[in-house]
């Protein structure tokens, strides 16, 4: 009041616009899309009722977090298994007083494409094992769980960031939930996730196929901007297919609920932060690995953060190793997957990504149980070259293929800083000298590679957070003894070099 309470209440309402603009006869459709980039997938979408006053109980968030799980059982699991999809998420989108909808959207592989119907139909498959067992209980409360300790223990945001967001959800919610509304589930609501899995049926669904594959054979032009497309009602065929789906069938009985999950927190005691350090202090520094720890003092939260790069000359030797080391980075995301979703959503992050001296593994979250997360991604990552199956590496092969195609058409300015790096940093591989070795690497180049790198590099970590001395150093013993790096020699160990230019001079390469 002492800020703001001059402002007058002029007791405007906000326009309304009363219906949905899906009416039945513009359900049950199929659009085959032509995109501008190379992109293929399938996305499908359900209108339902508005959530605007459902925020106590959130149905969507409960439908989306079974249809978007990727552990075992998962969707996404039974289509990865069969070379189908890259991805798939899930939620609830387009929002509005009158109606919201549920969108499932799936990216495709080649193989994908052209097994489409059966992709939805494992979609419909799940959505009818979700209809025929009503809803889950269990799930339910796993989720508010985490959700009161994810506000519990929320982050403090920019001062301009919370206004704003406090200033919209005085829109949507009573005055005593204007900052909790968003981020808790008060209820169970059985009877309104019911409602909700009811409206995801065929008759009420809307099915995008996106793919440059449909190049010249659309009938349609969008009159905005031009896109070609396709519309066709839902076949009597594909409508009774996907409506009599079941997880009984043969074919589709790896569906299913996902385990319990054992890696949601429950011990928040904070550790005494003395000394205090500005910075992070050196922890250990030997031949095989150099870390820095600090034990929070500032924002006094159970979490940490453990950030860890393991770096070898072989990373970035050559065109076909810098492209191998993309594979290994996203084989070892695709290996970790029947258990990161759990981990993430009890607030346990973890990713992997390449590097030009390495890959980097990076985690984050209640510190209660993220040694259990890094444990379970160092077993994966030792083994990752007994464990990789012929049809995940001609996958993620595709995938990268799609990546590198797809840059050639992004924005000038995107080719700008590729074109800076390349001029400016030395040893850097082309995008054409990468995708030249892309074409001819086998499971067996990786194979090779993936020990070669695992067997010498040097481990660099960073450990902030909740943990004390003694906890921050168990953590670098997990990861020495799970992958036992030999030590390399100070020489070889990978070093960024970048030209430095005085004013106004100007530098040049040029491609032989």
């Amino acid at each position: 009041m002492e800020n703001f309470g001059e402002v007058a209440n002029k007791d405007i309402l906000p326009p309304a616009f009363p219906g949905t603009p899906y009416t039945s006869d513009q359900t049950g459709k199929i659009l085959h899309v032509v995109p501008i980039k190379d992109l293929r997938y399938v996305e499908l979408l359900f209108p339902v009722d508005s959530t605007d006053d459902l925020y106590r109980s959130k149905p969507t968030s409960y439908i989306a977090h079974l249809l978007g799980h990727e552990g075992a059982g998962s969707v996404l699991a039974h289509l990865k298994e069969r070379g189908w999809a890259n991805d798939l998420c899930a939620g609830g989108t387009n929002q509005a007083s009158d109606f919201s909808t549920l969108s499932i959207t799936i990216e495709l592989t080649d193989a994908g494409l052209e097994h489409v119907d059966a992709v939805v139909e494992a979609v419909f498959a799940y959505v009818n094992m979700m209809r025929t067992t009503g809803p889950q209980e269990w799930t339910l409360r796993e989720t508010q769980t985490v959700s009161d300790n994810n506000f519990r223990f929320l982050s403090k945001r920019r001062p301009i960031d919370f206004t704003q967001q406090v200033a919209a959800n005085m829109h949507l919610y009573p005055v005593e939930h204007i900052i909790s509304g968003p981020y808790k589930i008060y209820d169970y609501d059985p009877n309104i996730i019911t409602k909700f899995v009811d409206k995801m049926v065929v008759e009420n669904c809307i099915v995008f196929v996106v793919a440059k594959a449909f190049e010249g054979k659309t009938t349609q032009k969008e009159k905005w901007y031009g896109t070609d497309y396709s519309l066709a009602d839902i076949s009597p065929a594909q409508a009774r297919r996907w409506t009599a789906a079941s997880v009984s069938d043969p074919s589709l009985s790896d569906l299913g609920y996902p385990a319990r999950n054992d890696l949601i927190c429950t011990d928040f005691a904070l550790r005494d932060p003395a000394p205090k350090r500005e910075v992070p202090g050196l922890l250990r520094d030997t031949p095989r690995c150099r870390v820095f720890f600090k034990t929070d003092d500032t924002y006094r939260m159970p979490k940490l953060n453990v950030l860890m790069a393991l770096n070898t000359g072989a990373a970035y030797a050559t065109p076909a190793d810098a492209v191998l080391t993309v594979f290994l980075a996203d084989i070892l995301t695709e290996h970790c997957m029947h258990f990161s979703y759990l981990a993430s959503m009890a607030d346990l992050n973890s990713g992997s990504y390449n590097a030009k001296k390495g890959i980097v593994i990076n985690l984050s979250g209640y510190n209660h149980k993220l040694h259990v997360l890094l444990s379970k991604i160092l077993e994966e990552l030792k083994e990752l070259h007994n464990k990789v199956e012929e049809s995940l590496f001609e996958r993620i092969k595709d995938k990268t293929s799609e990546k590198f195609t797809n840059f050639l058409f992004e924005q000038p300015y995107h080719h700008a800083v590729y074109g800076t790096d390349l001029c400016m940093e030395d040893k850097k591989w082309n995008m054409e000298e990468k995708m030249e070795a892309l074409a001819g690497l086998t499971l067996d180049d990786l194979k090779q590679f993936a020990q070669k790198f695992l067997s010498q590099f040097h481990l660099e970590m960073l450990i902030h957070g909740n943990a004390s001395r003694e906890e921050a150093d168990r953590l670098v013993d997990t990861v020495l003894d799970a992958l036992d790096p030999a030590a390399p020699d100070p020489s070889a160990r990978p070093v960024t070099r970048v030209a430095k230019l005085e004013a106004r001079e100007d530098l040049y390469r040029f491609r032989e």
